[in-house]
């Protein structure tokens, strides 16, 4: 028997989305398919530097760098 179960992974435990009717102890096998939501995936990715030190230092760094190679046209 085949039945497709949509759930969440919380540690080593999976919470289905709806009951499964079997008998306690039924051995069965799973098949992990990820579900990726992709505003979720963005913000971790935009916040992936959120906690470094040395971000400040490099935006001032890029900054000054910008400022200093502006050429005259007169």
């Amino acid at each position: 028997m085949t039945k497709t179960v949509k759930g969440k992974i919380h540690g080593t435990t999976i919470e289905l989305e709806e009951p499964v009717l079997l008998p306690d102890g039924t051995e069965i096998e799973i098949q992990i398919q990820i579900r990726i939501d992709r505003l979720s995936h963005l913000e971790q990715a935009f916040g992936g530097w959120r906690d470094d030190p040395e971000l400040d230092q490099a935006l001032d760094q890029i900054d000054r760098d910008r400022h200093e190679t502006r050429i005259s046209l007169s």
